[in-house]
């Protein structure tokens, strides 16, 4: 597929029902899950541009949901329960100086699109132009399964950063510059391919300057 042109728009809840569905097609491994209409509306809410929306010729056909979190409290292990808990959200944000990516979506139709990379710059312009300290967030090991008996979920990790083993979920995010930050062992049963762990990533704010709280774009 040839480059296309992305028109970007943060999300509101006009566009819930064209998530859902994106979802559900992008999860059909774990399920076809999906996030709730009340927890895109906190998100929304709390951190408007961080709820980003790419279309094609009016279609959805991506989309980056995240949260503002305590880079302390996040670069600990912790599962997605912890991510999705809807409790958690308001506290999080008021105490945050990071911001965690919830979701990448792509419809599977332009996953060789290089949507990827557009979706990943216009992401990290926003942390970074927020005074935000880390992009945080959680990879997939997709191929971690062949190789769980054998090493760690951090072992591989670095052999995938090394490119000794292939893991496109990982080595995407390698690829925009994404450090190891942990594990997460246990963060979601749902994910067989990634035997239910995950990698904790993250990218730093090489401009971030420290205040009380971090200064948030509208």
């Amino acid at each position: 597929m040839t480059d296309i042109s992305f028109t970007i728009r943060n999300y509101c809840s006009v566009h819930y029902e064209e998530v859902k569905a994106l979802m559900q097609a992008c999860f059909a491994d774990m399920g076809s899950i999906y996030s709730t209409y009340e927890e895109l509306e906190l998100l929304s809410n709390l951190y408007p541009q961080g709820q980003i929306l790419f279309f094609a010729n009016d279609e959805l056909v991506a989309a980056n949901f995240s949260r503002i979190v305590p880079f302390d409290k996040y670069k600990l292990r912790h599962t997605q329960v912890d991510c999705a808990n809807l409790d958690l959200f308001l506290d999080d944000a008021l105490n945050g100086d990071s911001v965690y990516g919830l979701d990448v979506i792509v419809k599977p139709d332009y996953q060789s699109s290089k949507i990827g990379k557009q979706i990943v710059k216009e992401f990290l312009d926003r942390v970074f132009r927020g005074n935000f300290k880390y992009m945080l967030g959680i990879s997939r090991i997709v191929n971690y399964h062949k190789y769980a008996d054998s090493m760690s979920a951090l072992e591989y990790a670095e052999e995938v950063k090394a490119r000794k083993i292939n893991d496109p979920v990982l080595g995407f995010h390698f690829s925009y510059g994404c450090e190891i930050i942990g594990d997460s062992p246990d963060f979601n049963a749902m994910d067989v391919a990634s035997a239910g762990e995950g990698i904790i990533i993250g990218v730093k704010n090489p401009e971030y300057v420290a205040v009380q709280t971090a200064k948030h774009v509208d």
